[in-house]
């Protein structure tokens, strides 16, 4: 999609809850690049509470990389891809009450490229044999601040989250060949905007709902629904209605050869209006929990006075690299 650079365009907007409690009957899959797909006699009907490993001690580790490539579309030659990289670590650490409900915490440090000190949130689970859910409330506040008066403002929370990994400007033009047109610069602070807004609404903390009456199953107000049981595949679900709907699209079960050893998996597409064609978002889920992530995005942008145009890409991944549970069986490696 081409921006003509005097109009900002419109930033993708992405986010995560469904509706409903049943799924449908297992389906074939094709094959595809991201992993190794297993046919329906393999795949495992993820129904029953417990699929995704809630207990309290649990940890994952996590490798963490992110491409990034200018590339100006008239021709000249671009800048070659800078790569940067990090990890990030995730453990369960205890139960949390919000809307009169318990939730399992689950803190987050992240260690970005070059950084000397890590950024933290949390999230708050529960799950029924309907799905796993989310307390939509800030991932930058920690538990004890949760909706109490020191808790930060609305412009604070996840700040460091939506910027963590994120070169600035200055180290873009410095690492990709020196300076930069001033297209170039205000193109990337256009697609730094759409990679913030992608990570706040993959996240809790968009939409704050009140306390609602109780349902038997499926989301409540106040969360979103990041899976949605049974899992298979051509399975569709709503992630998020509030502000924003999405959908969740399980392409296929895979053997993934991740850091952390050969596990299998569910790819999930996730789906929002605001993504333009060429902008791909996919998450793994497994009985390990969640397996990884990749996020590529474009963006090019047009001078409507000088012709000039630029491309901004960057792809950005995260891949298991350990974990460590108190039940070590609740994991299963895939196949050799």
């Amino acid at each position: 999609m081409i921006r003509h650079i005097r109009v900002l365009a419109t930033i993708s907007l992405l986010a995560w809850v469904a509706l409903g409690c049943v799924g449908d009957a297992p389906s074939d899959v094709s094959q595809t690049s991201a992993g190794e797909v297993m046919g329906p006699e393999t795949t495992t009907q993820p129904s029953a509470r417990g699929f995704h490993p809630l207990a309290i001690g649990n940890s994952w580790k996590y490798s963490r990389r992110f491409e990034l490539t200018i590339v100006p579309v008239d021709g000249g030659s671009g800048g070659p891809t800078d790569i940067f990289q990090g990890s990030s670590e995730r453990r369960l650490i205890g139960t949390e009450e919000i809307f009169g409900r318990e939730y399992i915490t689950e803190a987050t440090k992240v260690y970005a490229d070059g950084a000397a000190d890590t950024v933290r949130w949390w999230r708050r689970f529960r799950q029924d044999h309907a799905g796993l859910y989310l307390a939509d409330v800030p991932s930058g506040d920690p538990p004890a601040s949760v909706f109490s008066s020191s808790a930060r403002t609305g412009s604070e929370r996840g700040r460091d989250f939506l910027t963590v990994g994120i070169p600035t400007w200055d180290r873009v033009a410095k690492s990709l060949g020196g300076e930069r047109s001033s297209l170039t610069r205000r193109t990337w602070q256009t697609h730094a905007a759409r990679i913030r807004y992608v990570r706040a609404i993959l996240q809790p903390g968009v939409n704050i709902q009140p306390t609602p009456a109780g349902r038997p199953c499926g989301p409540l107000f106040g969360e979103i629904r990041p899976l949605e049981y049974p899992l298979h595949p051509k399975a569709e679900f709503v992630t998020r209605m509030i502000p924003f709907r999405v959908r969740g699209v399980v392409e296929a079960q895979e053997v993934l050869d991740l850091p952390a050893g050969r596990y299998p998996g569910y790819r999930i597409r996730i789906e929002n209006q605001r993504l333009d064609p060429d902008d791909r978002v996919y998450v793994w889920h497994g009985m390990c929990g969640e397996l990884g992530s990749t996020v590529h995005l474009e963006t090019i942008a047009v001078d409507i006075e000088t012709g000039e145009m630029v491309r901004i890409i960057t792809d950005e991944t995260e891949w298991l690299s350990d974990f460590e549970f108190k039940r070590p069986d609740r994991c299963r490696r895939g196949p050799d």
